[in-house]
């Protein structure tokens, strides 16, 4: 894995959505609900809805289409 940095937007009633930014500037957006994961944004090569996640040792494990995301716990829900 690679490193990209990430942007949080948090709303109060415990939905986020994650910019994350690719070393080549690109960006996939990330939607969570109630602290689940929800979503991808869809790009050029996928829709965004081939997913799985879950939650490891405080670390969101994402795979949205055919990329990989670790992020953790805190970031999103904002504990």
């Amino acid at each position: 894995m690679g490193m990209c940095s990430a942007g949080i937007a948090r709303s109060r009633g415990g939905d986020a959505t994650a910019a994350m930014t690719f070393p080549t500037g690109f960006t996939r957006y990330l939607y969570f609900a109630d602290g689940a994961f929800v979503r991808g944004s869809a790009t050029m090569s996928g829709t965004g809805k081939d997913t799985d996640w879950q939650i490891v040792d405080g670390v969101y494990q994402i795979r949205v289409d055919d990329q990989r995301f670790r992020i953790p716990v805190p970031l999103i829900t904002g504990e």
